[in-house]
């Protein structure tokens, strides 16, 4: 039986305010994680990890991404802008 807890970025949007990365789900030691949803309800693409900024795909404009088949071990998902584009805005995500 799997006893993993969905963890969320929260219910407050995260954005972005530069070209450094963001933080939208804190490393979670001693779990495996194998889906991911990230919700970009702002008008500006991006990019997401989910290796702690290691690489990078893409993230559209006022879309949503899942990736069911991932291990996230112990890293932290991260966003970051089009360097030196518009910041992101009302980006949620939540991984179990």
């Amino acid at each position: 039986m799997d006893y993993r807890q969905k963890v969320t970025s929260g219910t407050v949007a995260k954005a972005t305010t530069g070209d450094d990365p963001v933080e939208l789900i804190a490393a979670q030691p001693n779990d495996v994680l194998h889906h991911v949803r990230i919700i970009n309800e702002g008008a500006a693409p991006g990019f997401y990890s989910i290796d702690g900024g290691n690489t990078w795909e893409r993230l559209p404009a006022q879309a949503s991404i899942s990736d069911d088949d991932v291990i996230v071990s112990n890293t932290p998902i991260m966003i970051k802008r089009v360097s030196g584009g518009t910041d992101l805005s009302g980006i949620f995500a939540s991984t179990w």
